[in-house]
């Protein structure tokens, strides 16, 4: 049997580690609430997805403006240097940033790509 990732030119892999200069952790969210009920969004590392290393490109920056604020929603491509399960509805904190996860997909066996957004208003 030939894993996916054998057929990847291990010199590429080579390549794209030493370009991975920033780090990952993905966090999910915790179910709890406050004493009146309502969600208390936290956020926790997931086991044996901190501190992975990772490259992070711009893709796409979408501007809204309305009546009373202006917001800018920031999408970028992370590139983990493995493959890993992300949900989602985790949250990836690249180099202190934190980015909602809008998929995940591993199209070589060898690496994850995220699509994330930063949101600011």
């Amino acid at each position: 049997m030939v894993r996916p990732a054998s057929l990847v030119h291990p010199a590429w892999l080579a390549m794209l580690a030493r370009r991975m200069t920033s780090t990952c952790t993905i966090q999910a969210p915790s179910a709890t609430t406050t004493g009146m009920g309502a969600p208390d969004p936290s956020w926790s590392d997931v086991t044996g997805q901190a501190g992975m290393d990772c490259i992070i490109v711009p893709e796409q920056e979408i501007e809204q403006s309305g009546a009373t604020r202006t917001t800018v929603t920031g999408r970028y491509r992370v590139v983990l240097d493995r493959v890993v399960e992300v949900d989602p509805a985790n949250r990836a904190v690249v180099d202190g940033v934190t980015y909602d996860v809008r998929g995940s997909l591993s199209p070589i066996g060898a690496v994850t790509i995220l699509t994330v957004e930063e949101v600011t208003t």
